[in-house]
Parts: structure tokens; C-alpha cells; sequence
């Protein structure tokens, strides 16, 4: 038996999604948010939200620079991408 204890929720109850009060505990720090916001300033606006909740919840600017690296290579491959269409269709 992989599960020797029954939690909630069990079919057909509906998960809890974190509450507000989540988001609050993991603010508290003014410190972590800011080094948090100043981290992800480079990030993609879309991005930044996510984030700043990511480098707050690992308490580390580590992760601010992992997403800005996966941007960077997004980025590079749609522009390979394009370049490459451009000389097929030319």
C-alpha cells in the first residue's frame, strides 16, 4: 500500500487552493520582497508577478536569473527560428 493515511481531500471533495493568507506569510519578509523585486526587474513584465512569488517562496535570487536565462534562450531560438524561415522562403 503506497498511501498508509487518508487526508483530505478524498474523491469527491474539491481541493482548498491557497488563500490570500499564503500570499501574506510569504510578504511578510519586506527584505526578501525587495531583494525579490529587484532580482526579477529584468524579467518579462508577464513574468515578473511569478517571479518575484518564486525567488520570495526559495528565498533566493537564484531563481530570478534561471528565468531570465530561459527568456534569454526563447528568445534566441524564435529568432533562429525565424531567420531560418526567412532564407527558406527567400
Amino acid at each position: 500500500m503506497t498511501f498508509n493515511e487518508r487526508r483530505s481531500p478524498q474523491h469527491p471533495e474539491k481541493c482548498t487552493l491557497p488563500t490570500a493568507t499564503t500570499k501574506r506569510r510569504l510578504g511578510e519578509d519586506a527584505a526578501l520582497f525587495q531583494m525579490a523585486g529587484e532580482a526579477c526587474a529584468g524579467v518579462e513584465e508577464t513574468w515578473r508577478e511569478f517571479c518575484i512569488f518564486d525567488v520570495v517562496a526559495a528565498e533566493t535570487g537564484e531563481v530570478a536569473l534561471q528565468i531570465r536565462t530561459s527568456e534569454e534562450m526563447q528568445i534566441g531560438t524564435s529568432e533562429e527560428k525565424s531567420t531560418s524561415e526567412q532564407k527558406m522562403s527567400g
